[in-house]
């Protein structure tokens, strides 16, 4: 009888796998057919040809590829220099200007310095050396994940940090959960034990009990995983190169108005660096009296400090600085130095000083 029950689970499950390709077969044929229909095809409404048309006509292309995906969306990206000049709506030499505008060029370079800082692990070194010097009590280690996000995703993209915090709260929250569950592990050890002795209604109590445990330990992991989004999204806003739209910002704002200069790395800074730094405090404050302060989710010195001696290894696990990571601290701080420096406005920048700047 056992034996029928596993094979009929692993045929159901071998039934699931086969089902989940052929539904994703399905999907990606259907997406190629449907890419191919649209790219080989023109709008009716187009004839006689007008500009206005061909332009809806490419942007539609664009956007079924983007959600369809039949072809990598790097290669779709590429699409506006072959149908803009076949279309008539651009020429090549116009449309290939806007492929490396200003704005373009510094988000290449800043994705070149992430990456960077990626491959070596440095952003790992001081996201778990920041969770050390701000404690290990559950507040502390909310408001240490933000400031480490926020400060990360000043100079990455938000997906990327996001990505890069998740492995670091996945295993904090895993040890914290197996502290939690140490609360009540005597009442458990007592009902399972001696079970016959204990009234429906006791039993029933301590069930509410670890439920109510279990739903404190979702509640702190949600927090957790909120903090890190929101100081993401947060810290995107506070450099230019944070995120893509400020880069797009910046370069309408030379298209709208040449010679316009009040904007400069510096100057987004000082602007948006309070925001950034409130939005973030409120957002710290919101998420722990409603999550975890209301929720009275603690924990005891023990688990605080076997919170630190995970983090602790994790660090020590980095070994010390390696040529590698203090090459690219030097270079990624020059950087950032260059980029605040060149235009200032509150001093000459180097850019005026070796008269790159009329």
């Amino acid at each position: 009888m056992i034996g029928s029950s596993v094979d009929y689970v692993r045929s159901g499950g071998m039934m699931n796998v086969s089902v989940t390709k052929a539904l994703e077969h399905l999907y990606a044929t259907t997406a190629e057919f449907s890419g191919c229909v649209l790219l080989a095809s023109r709008p009716a409404y187009s004839y006689p040809p007008r500009l206005e048309y061909q332009c809806t006509y490419v942007i539609i292309i664009l956007a079924a590829y983007w959600l369809l995906e039949p072809a990598p969306m790097s290669a779709v990206s590429l699409l506006p220099l072959i149908l803009f000049p076949l279309l008539g709506i651009m020429s090549s030499t116009e449309v290939s200007k806007n492929y490396m505008k200003d704005g373009f060029v510094t988000f290449i370079g800043g994705m070149m310095a992430a990456i960077a800082v990626e491959n070596c692990k440095l952003h790992e070194r001081i996201a778990l050396k920041v969770l050390l010097v701000v404690g290990t009590e559950i507040k502390w280690l909310l408001l240490g994940l933000m400031l480490t996000t926020m400060f990360l995703s000043m100079w990455m993209t938000n997906i990327a940090t996001t990505a890069v915090m998740i492995p670091i709260v996945d295993a904090l929250v895993g040890e914290i959960s197996s502290n939690i569950k140490e609360i009540h592990l005597d009442e458990n050890n007592s009902v399972t034990d001696s079970i016959e002795v204990y009234t429906l209604e006791e039993i029933g109590k301590i069930n509410n009990t670890i439920k109510e445990r279990n739903d404190k330990f979702a509640a702190l992991k949600v927090t957790l995983l909120l903090g890190v989004s929101y100081a993401a999204n947060i810290g995107g806003t506070g450099t230019i190169i944070g995120t893509t739209p400020n880069l797009i910002l910046m370069t309408l704002l030379q298209k709208l108005h040449p010679g316009s200069d009040e904007i400069t790395f510096a100057t987004w800074m000082m602007y948006n660096m309070p925001g950034v730094l409130l939005c973030v405090f409120f957002g710290w404050i919101y998420l722990w009296l409603v999550n975890i302060y209301f929720s009275k989710i603690n924990h005891n010195d023990e688990s605080k400090d076997e919170f630190y001696g995970i983090i602790s290894k994790r660090y020590d696990r980095l070994g010390s600085v390696s040529s590698h990571e203090a090459s690219v601290m030097v270079l990624f701080s020059l950087l950032i130095i260059l980029w605040i420096f060149r235009d200032p406005k509150f001093m000459p920048g180097w850019a005026t000083v070796l008269g790159l700047k009329s």
